[in-house]
């Protein structure tokens, strides 16, 4: 974890408002926040149109007595801001660095719909990765 989000004296209150204003300014159409004390968890949703879609996404961040609240708020500020940066700058489409929070009908997002599978998908060739197209 970097030094700046570690030693955070930034209060939530206002990360929650600079998240909030920048997701505003991607063109966002809704923003809202729950906080779950007795399960240490806070939950960011929002609502995007993206392709004529509208998607919703949902980040839950722990922020249970052992985490520092601050922090987690910091960094889930500086991952947004950083991804919507790629995705501004054409490195990586929307669809990509959302994919896993996009929420279903259902209310479960792609994420929790997988992670029960992940353990068993098959692990490929990495080494086979690391060494194509680097002329080995």
């Amino acid at each position: 974890m970097s030094a700046y989000a570690k030693n955070t004296k930034v209060p939530i209150s206002r990360s929650r408002d600079q998240i909030t204003e920048l997701l505003r300014q991607w063109q966002c159409t809704g923003v809202g926040w729950q906080d779950d004390f007795d399960a240490g968890i806070a939950e960011l949703q929002f609502r995007f149109l993206h392709a004529d879609k509208v998607y919703g996404a949902r980040f839950r961040i722990n922020v249970d007595e052992g985490q520092d609240g601050r922090v987690a708020h910091r960094v889930l500020l500086l991952w947004i801001k950083a991804s919507l940066e790629a995705v501004s700058a054409g490195l990586v489409d929307v669809e990509a660095i959302f994919l896993p929070w996009l929420v279903h009908s259902d209310g479960r997002t792609h994420y929790e719909t997988m992670r029960p599978v992940f353990d068993g998908l098959p692990v490929g060739n990495l080494a086979g990765l690391l060494t194509q197209g680097n002329g080995s």
